[in-house]
């Protein structure tokens, strides 16, 4: 669909370390994709700029946004299967700011990206770690915004390494991605799944609902505690 390097519609060049995406139907026929880019700060990396809607202006993660055409393109010989091609009708930077974008998951018309790293508050410039804001968060994005959304933690989902997240039945379940390892004062520890269930939330479903990132309530919540499931 597009490759790293390759002009975007905003001027920039398409950034690199594709990870998880979400794709939402678009007006007339088009496809929109929420694309995750998971870079660390590391050399090489292409990072993502978005001015003032940035979280943390040094860190070199984010998403972009993919408006796609289909095409047919006849059947496989073989199968007899569909085939289609792929056209990038506008594409451009939605998410900045933010640190090793990895996984995520679909809210209703918003792609949750999470933070696969826990690092900040620090002024230690050259460190491993070094990041003048706290991370370790979700961010949502509206899908239908024409352009660079505000990059706004949601501190209520909590701060841990994320992977991804699955809304179901009013609750957000998300996932961790620690390996296990020793723990002095624990004996052990690592990754866990996590619910979190919001207080008089409806899912942005195009027509006027809340959102995560910036409803003024959204540090109120029922549970936000490691869950076993049944």
């Amino acid at each position: 669909i597009s490759r790293q390097g390759r002009p975007m519609s905003d001027g920039q060049l398409t950034p690199g370390i594709f990870d998880g995406m979400g794709a939402f139907r678009g007006s007339r026929g088009r496809t929109i994709l929420i694309r995750n880019h998971e870079n660390r700060e590391q050399a090489g990396e292409m990072k993502l700029f978005a001015g003032p809607h940035e979280y943390d202006n040094v860190m070199f993660g984010g998403n972009t946004k993919l408006e796609l055409r289909r095409r047919r393109a006849g059947r496989d010989p073989i199968t007899g299967q569909a085939l289609y091609e792929y056209e990038v009708e506008r594409d451009f930077v939605i998410l900045a700011g933010t640190s090793t974008n990895c996984a995520g998951g679909i809210v209703g018309r918003s792609w949750i990206s999470c933070e696969e790293v826990v690092k900040g508050p620090s002024q230690e410039p050259g460190t491993t770690f070094y990041a003048p804001k706290r991370h370790g968060y979700t961010f949502e994005i509206a899908a239908d915004a024409d352009g660079p959304v505000d990059a706004v933690p949601i501190p209520a989902t909590g701060r841990f390494v994320h992977e991804a997240v699955s809304w179901s039945g009013g609750i957000l379940y998300l996932t961790e991605d620690r390996r296990v390892q020793p723990d002095p004062r624990l004996g052990q520890i690592g990754g866990c799944f996590y619910r979190y269930i919001p207080e008089d939330f409806r899912p942005n479903d195009g027509s006027g609902g809340d959102d995560f990132g910036r409803d003024d309530d959204r540090d109120r919540v029922s549970d936000v505690a490691p869950y076993a499931g049944r």
